[in-house]
């Protein structure tokens, strides 16, 4: 299990560059549109392009470069209405079904994700604005990485989920806030 471990490390270190990016493009979004309403109102000369980058770059970035992060710390939405009160191995096997549900609408949305970019790059897709051509094909490729990102870490959990049904010895289970199957199955081996 050693080769496990090793692979959620690397993915982890992974996952964390694109999620990243993404902060600091928020970070940049923020001050993009606030210095573009200080300036509209003030001199009346909003900066050039402000609501082309935010739609083209910014928000798809935002939006899709985190998902390998957010599946590794187990941050997404959950509705835990019957899994409250489950733990071990019970709550491993209906994450285990979550994760290969998962997989398989991930598969899809990289399928379709990256014909959409190679077709959208292939043309050299653009935005006419008064000026010039945009070109907007780069944000395209957003979709694909963070899913695929996202995939990983789906593929991961799996097998963690896996090994916990099990009872597969020689593995640590990886630090995540959401991570209380494994921790407690750990746990409950401590005490046996």
């Amino acid at each position: 299990m050693k080769t496990l471990n090793k692979a959620m490390t690397f993915a982890t270190w992974l996952a964390k560059l694109p999620a990243g990016v993404a902060a600091i493009l928020i970070g940049g979004m923020m001050v993009l549109v606030s210095l573009d309403v200080v300036l509209k109102y003030l001199l009346a000369a909003p900066v050039p392009m402000t609501l082309e980058l935010v739609a083209a770059y910014f928000m798809p970035a935002i939006c899709f470069l985190p998902l390998g992060n957010v599946t590794r710390t187990e941050s997404h939405l959950e509705v835990e209405l019957f899994t409250q009160n489950l733990s071990g191995r019970p709550l491993s096997a209906i994450k285990l079904i979550g994760c290969v549900i998962g997989i398989a609408y991930s598969a899809v949305l990289i399928d379709q994700g990256v014909e959409q970019a190679i077709k959208m790059t292939s043309r050299g897709e653009y935005w006419e604005l008064s000026s010039i051509a945009f070109p907007v094909w780069p944000a395209r490729w957003f979709v694909p990485v963070g899913v695929s990102l996202m995939l990983l870490w789906l593929i991961l959990q799996a097998i963690q989920h896996i090994c916990i049904l099990f009872n597969v010895q020689g593995f640590d289970a990886p630090a995540t806030a959401g991570n209380t199957a494994a921790d407690e199955t750990t746990e409950q081996e401590k005490d046996e």
